[in-house]
């Protein structure tokens, strides 16, 4: 790369999850964001998933999944009940609400992703989509990879 290109390539990564994240909110009706579709869109493929699963799915932190929680319970869209066998555990499974959620927010992602590869012939949005695919697998590698100490 030739040029000053520091923080290209987070910039514009940011920029995009930004402008995602800004399409997608416009189209989702209820006061959910980005990260509590894809929360409501994994209970509902995967039918029900214990809280501490949920936790590890997502690799983030507990008290932003918990909070997202809360926000798809008052938004009537995910129920969360102690497990009948295990009280410390805790099941989550989606409403009717929210399974009837999920067609619009699959329709916001593709009108998102219509907007991110307008313009873009097949052979680019392969090339896009294996450059993405190889920059995720990247972040995890690095997430999974122990902090060296100085």
């Amino acid at each position: 790369m030739t040029g000053d290109h520091r923080w290209q390539f987070c910039r514009h990564t940011a920029r995009i999850h930004h402008g995602v994240h800004r399409l997608i909110g416009r189209r989702i009706t209820a006061s959910i964001g980005l990260r509590q579709a894809r929360i409501l869109m994994t209970l509902v493929e995967r039918g029900e998933v214990g809280q501490r699963e949920l936790y590890d799915l997502f690799g983030i932190d507990r008290a932003v999944v918990t909070k997202s929680l809360q926000l798809l319970e008052d938004a009537g869209y995910v129920v969360r009940e102690r497990d009948g066998c295990d009280k410390r555990r805790y099941i989550l499974r989606p409403t009717p609400a929210g399974i009837a959620a999920v067609p619009v927010i699959e329709a916001a992602w593709l009108e998102a992703e219509s907007t991110l590869t307008h313009g873009m012939n097949a052979q680019e949005k392969e090339g896009a989509l294996r450059l993405l695919k190889r920059m995720g697998r990247n972040i995890e590698t690095a997430l999974a990879t122990p902090k060296k100490e100085n």
